[in-house]
């Protein structure tokens, strides 16, 4: 197997997007907003790096001009793996959003983050 690159850097030209909440039907049916969809799709097309296997680090920066994405290998002794087993983002967006109110007055606020997933 081919050695891989130790990190990989994309930049993105377009205007960062949150991802939208998922709507319902007038059947009660949920859906993702075809916005989502598509902002989706252009982070995943425009991928042009290796798929890493095992821990990976990410790093992303967001401006107006456009998103800039790193993802590299972590080294497994500094980050074992983890007993918890959902998805960091999730966590993450569970306390976020229970602190609204409390912490600040919005999580539109927070504009710096350092999570490890233990």
């Amino acid at each position: 197997m081919p050695r891989q690159k130790k990190q990989h850097t994309v930049n993105y030209d377009t205007k960062p997007q949150v991802k939208q909440r998922p709507r319902m039907t007038r059947r009660g049916r949920a859906y993702t907003p075809m916005k989502t969809h598509l902002a989706e799709d252009i982070v995943r097309d425009g991928w042009n790096g290796p798929k890493y296997e095992g821990p990976v680090f990410m790093k992303v920066i967001f401006s107006k001009l456009g998103t800039e994405v790193t993802v590299g290998f972590l080294e497994e002794e500094k980050f074992p793996p983890s007993a918890l087993r959902g998805d960091i983002d999730n966590y993450l967006k569970l306390v976020m959003d229970g602190l609204n109110g409390a912490a600040y007055i919005d999580d539109s606020q927070v504009r710096y983050i350092e999570v490890t997933k233990v």
